[in-house]
């Protein structure tokens, strides 16, 4: 009673201050909750406040209480939870940082962290980013973390330092890792069960059916087990696994479904590491000059650096390589009505290297699971990429202050992987293929609204990264496309259509895709 008390409460706080509320619905645990959303965003001078307070309320009007739960260590991640963002000045100030949503993230100029986006998933996972930033005439920083709430599931921990070498000379060294790209799977339950190898994903307390059994009765359990011999180190006392042995055995004759997976040990953890340095020369206040060099290192548990193939058997004695933009020109002109920014580099890069490795579709293919028995890691994808060498093109353009374009396009030339026709990468599988192509397409154009009646959001984008072929008919792991469209159809109150495809191995049939299709459909009221 109290707890509904409180987020009345909430609710009328946030009415009387909140620039817009949500109306939606949402599927949780196989049930449909109806969703409030308040979005409030607050200012007090530098500081920025946004915050997401969200109510999941059912047909017979009760709260859905979990997202509310303050109870023990729910507490604090509770409270994390509800913050869209807080930030304190600007990028280009002394200091400045802001925590929360990430929708766009670079590390310098961009060879391993470009365009990284921790809102991907959002609103299925909420993560409670930081970037961080510090300008001065000694040294400037930037520190970037994908997930305070779950730091040891983070996609991306990441640190760059410049320092002045000259008047107009920096240098700049930066260092990016992610941890361990099998926390990458989805776990909903946060039970250390991703949803794949969860039997109840939904239910941090249930990961076995048989377990779930087996507690009901655990004495009549473990005493038949013992009786049929299960005990085989004598103790009196089953294991884990001698159980689970028994329960999912046929004699004496439970049968029972077990889960075989075990957190921290059925996955192998690995990591990879990306270090680099940076020069740039500034000739003038729109014209700059850059170079960049990154090499990407793995550590896979119990393997140390080896690269294997998608089932994890065939290891691929060669580790993760380099990337090199020897030259890079920045520039922008045109008057404020069209107004262009453009960037041009020449890349070359060794075998196992990706250009923006961790990008705006990263957390969707930092990790997945292609079969009963195998995953496919965003390192696994690396064994594909050969030598390259060719350009980068990127530009922003505002014209007549209606619309924006933002395209970037890289074009490589040199070694692509060619499969033989088997589902495994292994040096005998196949082999290196010169005088190939590899491709880049990133475009996004969105509309000023503000001088078309009714609409208030008009957006599309497109993403494919590294791929040999742009066909549209045939997309890839690497491919991300969507719309978001907002429509005032009353005096304050806005339809929100949020659509995104996206592709995912189809699992059991390894070497297909599929298709991903979400659509959120939200009622944004002005309060």
């Amino acid at each position: 009673m109290m707890r509904n008390i409180f987020l009345i409460t909430v609710i009328f706080f946030t009415v009387g201050l909140s620039a817009n509320a949500g109306i939606g619905s949402v599927t949780i645990d196989g049930k449909i909750y109806n969703q409030l959303a308040f979005r409030p965003d607050y200012n007090f001078g530098k500081f920025g406040l946004g915050l997401d307070l969200y109510f999941y309320i059912d047909d017979e009007g009760k709260f859905y209480e979990k997202t509310w739960d303050f109870s023990g260590n729910n507490a604090v991640e509770t409270l994390l939870d509800k913050v869209r963002y807080l930030s304190y000045g600007k990028p280009s100030d002394r200091f400045y940082f802001r925590v929360g949503n990430m929708p766009s993230v670079t590390l310098g100029y961009g060879i391993l962290v470009n365009n990284y986006s921790n809102t991907i998933e959002y609103p299925d996972i909420r993560r409670l980013g930081l970037d961080i930033r510090t300008n001065s005439r000694a040294m400037s920083t930037q520190f970037i973390h994908s997930d305070l709430k779950r730091a040891d599931q983070a996609g991306l921990v990441a640190f760059r330092a410049t320092f002045p070498l000259a008047p107009r000379l920096k240098i700049g060294v930066f260092l990016a890792a992610d941890p361990d790209l099998t926390k990458g799977l989805v776990d909903s339950d946060d039970d250390g069960y991703p949803d794949y190898f969860d039997h109840s994903p939904d239910d941090e307390n249930s990961y076995s059916r048989a377990q779930d059994t087996y507690e009901g009765s655990s004495s009549t359990y473990d005493a038949a087990c013992i009786s049929e011999g299960f005990d085989t180190d004598g103790s009196t006392t089953l294991s884990q696994d001698e159980l689970n042995a028994c329960l999912g055995g046929t004699d004496p004759g439970f049968n029972l479904d077990v889960n075989d997976f075990v957190p921290g040990a059925t996955l192998s953890k690995e990591s990879v590491t990306g270090a680099g340095i940076d020069m740039s020369l500034i000739l003038t206040r729109k014209i700059t000059l850059y170079s960049q060099f990154a090499q990407l290192m793995m550590d896979k548990e119990g393997v140390g650096s080896k690269l294997f193939d998608t089932d994890g058997i065939n290891n691929y004695e060669e580790s993760l390589g380099w990337g090199a933009i020897p030259i890079g020109l920045g520039f922008s002109f045109g008057p404020e009505k069209f107004k262009i920014s453009t960037n041009l580099e020449y890349r070359l890069n060794s075998r196992h290297f990706m250009f923006g490795f961790w990008d705006q579709s990263y957390e969707l293919n930092r990790a997945s699971v292609i079969s009963d028995t195998a995953i496919r890691t965003r390192t696994n994808s690396l064994l594909n990429y050969g030598e390259l060498n060719g350009v980068f093109f990127g530009m922003n353009m505002s014209m007549l202050n209606f619309m924006i374009l933002d395209v970037s396009y890289q074009h490589m030339s040199g070694e692509t992987w060619v499969n033989d026709g088997s589902v495994t990468f292994s040096a005998e599988n196949g082999y290196f293929k010169e005088d190939e192509e590899s491709k880049s397409l990133l475009a996004k154009l969105s509309l000023n609204v503000s001088k078309i009646p009714k609409l208030k959001i008009a957006e599309v984008y497109y993403e494919r990264t590294n791929d040999t072929s742009f066909d549209l008919s045939e997309p890839s792991l690497n491919t991300i496309h969507g719309y978001n469209i907002g429509y005032e159809f009353s005096e304050g109150v806005v339809l929100l259509y949020k659509g995104r495809t996206t592709y995912v191995t189809d699992i059991g049939n390894l070497g297909k895709l599929k298709s991903n299709f979400s659509l959120q459909f939200e009622t944004q009221i002005a309060l």
